[in-house]
């Protein structure tokens, strides 16, 4: 079964999160790529 578009680069952007989240030794780049992933989430949902 297909995805729709969507979907797919909503999961795609929950796993870099996971792997943001789960990362022991966070820089600012991380927190910035944190903040972004998380409003692009927004806006698609």
């Amino acid at each position: 079964m297909k995805r729709h578009p969507v979907q797919r680069v909503t999961q795609s952007i929950d796993a870099r999160l996971i792997q943001l989240t789960e990362k022991q030794n966070k820089t600012g780049g991380d927190f910035k790529e944190i903040d972004l992933l998380t409003r692009q989430l927004k806006k698609a949902a």
